[in-house]
Formats: C-alpha cells, structure tokens, sequence
C-alpha cells in the first residue's frame, strides 16, 4: 500500500509527493490515483542518505521533524521552500511523521530480513582460503584500488585488520599473470 505517490515516470525514487488530500493512515485508502496536475499544489519530499552531499543543496532540511524512529546520521528529509508551505497545511506534518515512522520500520524489517544473509569477514576470508585463483584476482585488483592509499595514508591500510589478514592468507601467492593471453580480471 503507498500512502504517499510518486509521479508517473519519477526517475528519482526518493522523490514523494504529498498534499492535504493525501490518505495515510487514515484508513480509508482506497488505491486512489494521485494525479500528474495535483504535484503542482503538492510538497515535494526527498529521503536521502545522510551523506549525499546534494542532500539538502537548495532544499531545507527537514529531518529534525522526524525524531521518531527516524536517524539523522543515515537519512535525511529535505524539502524546498514551496514544499514547506504545503507542508504548513492543517494536520499535514502528522501525517507525514506517521508515514515517515511507517516507512522506517518497514525499511528497518527488510534490512533485518536480508540481514542475516550477509557473508562475515570470516567468511570471505575462509572463501578465499580454499580458491587461490579468486584470491590471485582479488589481489590484483586490490593491488591497484589500494596504491593511493598505500603511498599517503599507509596507516589506514596498517589498521585494517580485516585485510591484514587476507595479506597473511595471500602472501605466498604468485601475483596474477595478466600479460597471458585470454587472462583478465572478469575472466578467470
């Protein structure tokens, strides 16, 4: 069930539309179309991550209205300035927190579901004990993500335990012989 609708056609999927006539949580949703000329009087919210640098570029941020539930540090909500009025509307902002905290725990189940699916570092590290080819790879290509790193902030590398013991696992491997002929990296 949505409870705030997204344009026909919105490329960005963080872009929610609202106005008064917005059912959330009031029960009565009944799959109503929100209409393309009903944006025009609407609030125009975008989620973000809380580290987009565009996140709040030419919009107000909004989060702060959101403390239930909701964390600063990894979302942000940000409107513009006509979105602001719009949202000024009777009972709107109670609406959008309800929504707002909705969406929270419902983002939080999935994370939770897909959560305990991930690999620990353990376990990659145990992968790549028993597949010396991928390990090959896998170095070559961290061999040249890393070199920035290794030559102005070696102390990052030094203090990252996870690689560190990857280097212990992979040092007696020979490095990868690109210059083969059909051997690359997405190809092995």
């Amino acid at each position: 069930m949505s409870f705030i609708l997204r344009k026909k056609g919105e490329n960005d999927s963080r872009t929610n539309y609202a106005n008064n006539k917005t059912k959330f949580f009031d029960g009565s949703y009944s799959g109503d179309k929100f209409e393309y000329k009903d944006i025009k009087n609407s609030a125009k919210i975008i989620l973000s991550s809380a580290m987009d640098p565009l996140a709040t570029l030419s919009r107000y941020d909004i989060s702060e209205y959101f403390t239930d539930g909701f964390d600063e540090n990894f979302m942000r909500l940000s409107a513009d300035a006509n979105s602001l009025v719009t949202l000024l509307a009777p009972n709107m902002m109670t609406k959008l927190r309800a929504y707002i905290k909705a969406l929270i725990e419902a983002m939080d189940a999935v994370f939770k579901e897909h959560y305990k699916y991930r690999f620990s570092e353990d376990d990659v590290l145990e992968y790549f004990k028993a597949h010396p080819k991928s390990r090959q790879v896998f170095s070559y290509v961290l061999n040249q993500h890393l070199t920035f790193l290794r030559a102005h902030k070696p102390e990052i590398i030094a203090n990252y335990t996870w690689y560190q013991k990857y280097l212990e696992i992979a040092k007696d491997d020979e490095p990868l012989d690109t210059a083969q002929n059909g051997v690359s990296v997405t190809n092995f």
